[in-house]
């Protein structure tokens, strides 16, 4: 069966309520972002007054209530008109929420952050305010990021997906009370939990479904394969990857087909008022795009599979594409010089992840630039004299440093405990944006260059900060919404953020580069919009016994 909705919502992410009867998704209609209820007896949509810009909808156990994120808060909205509560302020990006049949919403800020709890009760939250953390990141495991939580019907325990840093995401489930928990399979985002004692979930295109017994913790047999056809994808939010699949309670599946990949996205200009327009109409899994000194360019990396990533030029007069670098491996990031002629950026070529650059033109030189492991290039001074860059560090997260050109050398910057990330030099070189999550999770941050002090310029979390060219103003984003504060080139005295616009537009898949750019003359900017144009929502019911037959 085929879900009917409007032919000008791009869908972008659903939920399922309890009793799989109603349908919540976010869409782009009308150059607005929205949550919008679909019933499954009436062919009727209805917007969902006071989700503008909402994203990772959830349901409460009653399914008369959906959860969301919307400018820097965990919310929720009744269906009875009412105007959305707030639960608790929430920084940076996040990777969905579960709302168990206590009371509790268990939810996932990224940023090298675990799950954290905290009471749906507006009532509650007034007197006892507590967000309590409930899981820590091994980081001697790997472990980058915890996401996608489902707490199971007695909220003893709970399920949720492990990113890892060079490995696929896995499902885990642990017991909360012992805080010991146990790795299952390979998965692409979010696991869902069925009254019938099943964990479902998709890999690679396909729907399993795992048997389990949530009394004593322990899966009961084998994985099972449900249908094929699911768009899905190990890309994205933190390395936890993301699926088009919900499912309800009852054991109902809805998926979009793979025929639109949750990766591809379209190159598109965005003006202040959020306006958008597609640039060239290709849908590809394009990342990190940057413009040329002159705006006639863009440089940007496409997942090609798991292991090659690779750089692409686009003329913006002619349309035309090409490849700039060809050998197997990540090849990301990319950064401009001054005077167009060759592009920085990153790549695991070689084994460790080091820096180069490629010449543009028509026969495209590389040669590494620095030697090293875990790099990525941030920015470059002016004229070229030095780049700011950040290092991944196995003891003590990300660090920013400086490497001049001249001389050779390179000197840390920032290296404290913290990860301080995206490093972005001001035109006149003499402010450092960057983004550290060493207060209340990923903070954009300014600071002179020289120097050592610095000023927090996002209040209600940050991340991607990029200049204007004219160095007047900073943008960052935070959540759906993409917010410029003024800073004067002379002093650095910087205004309140004010937000230019806000959309579902796709984000940097390991949270440290920009996934947008800032036109010439500051009017426009250059972002990616996730491909929703071929996708049709699959329903699946009545699958258990055919399945599951002769268990």
């Amino acid at each position: 069966m085929n879900i009917l909705l409007p032919a000008d919502h791009n869908i972008v992410e659903a939920a399922l309520s309890p009793d799989g009867t109603r349908l919540v998704y976010t869409a782009i209609a009308n150059g607005r972002v929205q949550l919008f209820l679909r019933s499954f007896d009436t062919f009727r949509v209805e917007p969902l007054p006071g989700t503008e810009n909402a994203t990772q909808p959830f349901f409460s156990p009653d399914g008369d209530r959906v959860g969301f994120f919307s400018s820097g808060f965990l919310r929720w909205v009744a269906f009875d008109g009412s105007d959305p509560v707030d639960v608790t302020p929430v920084s940076g990006e996040t990777a969905g929420a579960a709302w168990g049949p206590r009371g509790q919403i268990v939810f996932a800020p990224l940023g090298g952050r675990g799950l954290l709890r905290v009471s749906a009760d507006p009532d509650h939250n007034e007197t006892d305010p507590t967000v309590t953390p409930i899981t820590e990141l091994d980081e001697e495991a790997g472990e980058v990021s915890h996401g996608w939580p489902v707490l199971l019907p007695d909220e003893a325990s709970i399920v949720f997906t492990v990113g890892r840093e060079d490995l696929d995401p896995r499902l885990a489930w642990m017991a909360l009370e012992l805080e010991k928990r146990e790795l299952l399979a390979p998965v692409d985002g979010s696991a869902y939990y069925l009254d019938s004692g099943h964990l479902v979930y998709a890999r690679r295109g396909e729907i399993f479904a795992m048997p389990i017994d949530s009394s004593e913790q322990e899966v009961t047999g084998p994985a099972r394969l449900v249908t094929s056809g699911v768009a899905s994808s190990t890309v994205g939010f933190e390395r936890l990857g993301r699926s088009s699949l919900v499912a309800a309670r009852t054991g109902r599946l809805v998926y979009a087909s793979e025929s639109a990949s949750p990766t591809d996205n379209l190159l598109t200009w965005v003006d202040r008022q959020g306006t958008s327009t597609d640039i060239d109409g290709v849908a590809a899994p394009h990342q990190a795009p940057r413009l040329s000194p002159d705006g006639s360019q863009i440089a940007m990396a496409i997942q090609g599979n798991r292991f090659s990533r690779d750089l692409w030029t686009y003329d913006v007069e002619t349309g035309k594409r090409r490849r700039l670098t060809q050998e197997a491996g990540q090849n990301h990031s990319p950064l401009w010089s001054e005077d167009g002629r060759w592009v920085t950026f990153a790549s695991n070529r070689e084994g460790p992840q080091r820096i180069y650059q490629v010449t543009v033109g028509v026969r495209n030189t590389i040669e590494t630039l620095l030697f090293g492991d875990g790099r990525t290039p941030g920015s470059w001074s002016p004229a070229d004299r030095d780049l700011f860059f950040h290092e991944r560090q196995q003891d003590r997260g990300r660090d920013i440093w400086v490497w001049t050109r001249q001389s050779g050398e390179g000197r840390i910057l920032l290296g404290t405990n913290a990860n301080e990330r995206t490093p972005a030099i001001s035109p006149n070189g003499r402010w450092l944006a960057y983004v550290s999550d060493a207060k209340d999770g990923d903070q954009v941050y300014l600071r002179p260059h020289p120097g050592e002090t610095n000023t927090r310029v996002s209040p209600e979390g940050g991340v991607e900060p990029v200049w204007s060219r004219n160095g007047s103003e900073l943008f960052f984003r935070s959540g759906p919404g993409l917010f410029s504060v003024a800073v004067d080139p002379k002093t650095g005295e910087s205004s309140s953020p004010r937000r230019q616009f806000a959309g579902v537009f796709v984000s940097d898949p390991g949270g440290n580069v920009p996934a947008y750019d800032v036109s010439i003359d500051g009017a426009r900017f250059l972002m990616l919009r996730p491909d929703t144009r071929a996708r049709s929502l699959f329903v699946v019911d009545h699958w258990q016994s055919s399945v599951f037959t002769g268990d």
